[in-house]
């Protein structure tokens, strides 16, 4: 199938590693008194969200960074896109939504775990349009022009995050 030749691109599979390690770090240290002990989880939480902004920020102005092959360059036998190695804007869009959610539920304020929860909806909402798009070939759903398409193992672990 067409749709499982596509790979995660480098800095999504990052923005999930540390996505991953700020759920972690903040139930294991739920316990743990004061901000110190939540201080990583924030970092990495940051980290991904401004990773989707970067990107993001790209996309509205034209910029480019560079960041998007700073940890490893595409390959030659990649398909032929505008930006190599660039996630789609609906990626960048759901680690910013999950960055920020994982800000907000590590501040420990019920006001702001309730935004949390909602930012984890939109992204859940949004990683499920792209696995049913995926699944019945609805290329829209999972694709933008000029861009390779969202990785079903991509919307599927943003879905799994949300």
């Amino acid at each position: 199938s067409v749709i499982s030749s596509y790979v995660m691109k480098p800095n999504t599979a990052l923005a999930f590693l540390l996505s991953g390690a700020a759920l972690w770090l903040m139930t294991r240290r739920r316990g743990s008194a004061g901000v110190s002990g939540q201080q990583v989880p924030r970092a990495c939480a940051a980290v991904v969200a401004l990773l989707g902004l970067v990107r993001l920020a790209q996309e509205l102005t034209g910029w480019n960074v560079g960041l998007d092959e700073w940890l490893f360059p595409e390959p030659a036998t990649s398909p032929a896109t505008a930006y190599p190695g660039r996630m789609l804007p609906v990626t960048a869009l759901c680690f910013l939504l999950s960055g920020g959610a994982l800000l907000l539920a590590s501040s420990g304020r019920r006001r702001a775990e309730s935004a949390a929860w909602m930012l984890s909806l939109v992204t859940g909402i949004v990683a499920l349009l792209a696995l049913v798009g995926c699944a019945y070939g609805v290329e829209p759903f999972y694709s933008l022009p000029g861009f390779t398409s969202m990785a079903i193992h991509t919307a599927a672990a943003a879905f799994v995050l949300s």
